[in-house]
């Protein structure tokens, strides 16, 4: 079982950083969302530091960014990102059944100390994240390394994602992949694959 980080296994999503900087610079949120968009591929590859990312957002916009806007990145993830107990509770019980459970996630380095200081990817072994991959969800590549790392064949693999683009390459890659939309939704689908999987009674979720 591979989980996607923000959005299925921590709760955490850029927009309130978008709409933040928007209003401290008074420009149009569509506009530095954008920005911060298209700088966010090459910061979550390892291509750019943390601060080429913003002098990259500064020239898109016109405008120099204030050191006091840079320390959101990091700040607003440190303040409000956290595990969501629920999945933290089902990744165990997987772990206990013997179920591998790694992680898959678009993130950059400054997050990745984040989530390691705080102990948050320790349920996941292997933790994949796309810094160190050197590759970005939804791209083949980015699968096809996972993979390695997992030392699984594509079939084995099941992927939970927020995404459905990044759900969509998964499959394309030969995964079974399943876009998350929170874990009523998604437990059962997960426990049905288990079940395939094994032939046996191990897919059911212990109560």
């Amino acid at each position: 079982m591979v989980f996607d980080l923000g959005g299925v296994a921590v709760r955490w999503s850029d927009e309130p950083t978008f709409r933040k900087v928007a209003r401290h610079l008074g420009l149009p949120h569509r506009r530095v969302r954008a920005a911060m968009v298209a700088a966010e591929g090459p910061l979550e590859r390892g291509v750019l530091s943390l601060a080429e990312y913003w002098d990259r957002v500064g020239r898109r916009l016109h405008r120099p960014i204030p050191p006091a806007v840079r320390r959101w990145w990091i700040e607003e993830f440190e303040r409000h990102a956290r595990p969501d107990p629920a999945v933290t509770r089902w990744l165990a019980r997987l772990r206990n059944r013997g179920v591998v459970v790694a992680c898959l996630s678009n993130t950059d380095a400054s997050h990745v100390r984040i989530l390691r200081r705080n102990g948050w990817l320790r349920p996941f072994s292997p933790a994949l994240v796309s810094n160190e991959l050197g590759a970005l969800k939804p791209s083949r590549r980015v699968y096809v390394l996972a993979r390695r790392r997992l030392g699984l064949p594509a079939p084995d693999i099941y992927l939970l994602d927020d995404r459905a683009v990044n759900v969509a390459g998964a499959r394309r890659a030969g995964w079974t992949a399943r876009r998350f939309r929170g874990l009523a939704d998604a437990r059962p689908h997960v426990e049905r694959w288990l079940r395939r999987r094994t032939g046996t009674r191990e897919g059911r979720d212990a109560r």
